[in-house]
């Protein structure tokens, strides 16, 4: 995988923001799913898809990772 900067207006961030949440994702995940969808490629489904039985792990993804480095 390769790491992009993107920067959003305001509406399409809190769009992908809402979807992020209501299908309990993370953004960065959102993102893949619909450039993928639009581009016709692949995603890789299986991240995020574990049960590590933190809530909102998949949005707090960041802090979680710092807790266990820090």
């Amino acid at each position: 995988m390769r790491r992009i900067q993107v920067q959003l207006d305001d509406e399409t961030y809190r769009a992908l923001r809402l979807r992020a949440e209501r299908d309990n994702k993370s953004l960065s995940y959102v993102v893949r799913t619909i450039l993928a969808e639009n581009l016709g490629t692949v995603t890789f489904s299986f991240i995020g898809s574990g049960a590590s039985g933190c809530k909102n792990i998949s949005v707090h993804h960041d802090d979680a990772l710092a807790d266990d480095f820090i």
